[in-house]
């Protein structure tokens, strides 16, 4: 009897030690297959669970930083991510690049300049692509916070304006219509408002 005891024990944990991989396989495919869709909330979820079976995995790390740094939530984590990841940035070529956008969206220009520039040498870039663009954006991003300009906002009343944010407001130069985002889509997963147009 208490050799089938111990029987039973050692079936059980080679189950679930045996299990585990088939299981994060399943996941990571899964993760993979909502990245590759552009299923980015999704996609992030299941790299989460990833990295709660492996912390130090750069890949589920690189991933998940990717999601929240497209996403724009949760940024702090996405930079904590990216550093988990960078013993294998070679293995991403957008490495950097991604980096660097995850410091820009924080308004880090100066960190984000040191990633565009890695990234630039990295993939040979020349002068006058993407890369070069941020580099520009963050120069000006830079000179925007040392010297603001003085903006004021007027809502527009209820025909317009509602009781959430509406932002980044689009009016074409014969100034006959006005296009704007506004957070009104409240997702519970991530307990914020997403914007939309």
């Amino acid at each position: 009897m208490k050799n089938s005891f111990i029987l039973l024990v050692v079936f059980l944990i080679c189950q679930v030690v045996f299990s585990q991989p088939e299981y994060i396989v399943k996941l990571k495919s899964e993760a993979d297959k909502f990245f590759a869709d552009g299923n980015l909330p999704e996609a992030l979820l299941v790299y989460e669970k990833l990295i709660k079976a492996d912390s130090l995995n750069p890949y589920y790390n690189y991933q998940a930083a990717v999601c929240h740094t497209n996403l724009r939530r949760n940024l702090n984590f996405a930079l904590e991510c990216y550093k988990k990841a960078e013993k294998n940035q070679k293995e991403y070529p957008s490495y950097y690049y991604n980096y660097g956008m995850a410091y820009m969206y924080q308004h880090d220009y100066k960190q984000a300049m040191v990633c565009f520039n890695l990234h630039k040498e990295a993939n040979n870039e020349k002068k006058g692509e993407e890369t070069s663009r941020l580099l520009e954006m963050c120069i000006s991003g830079m000179e925007l916070i040392n010297h603001p300009l003085k903006i004021t906002y007027t809502n527009m009343g209820p025909v317009v304006n509602s009781t959430m944010d509406e932002c980044f407001p689009f009016v074409p130069e014969d100034e006959s219509y006005i296009i704007f985002s506004s957070n009104k889509r409240y997702d519970p997963v991530y307990k914020a408002y997403d914007e939309n147009v």
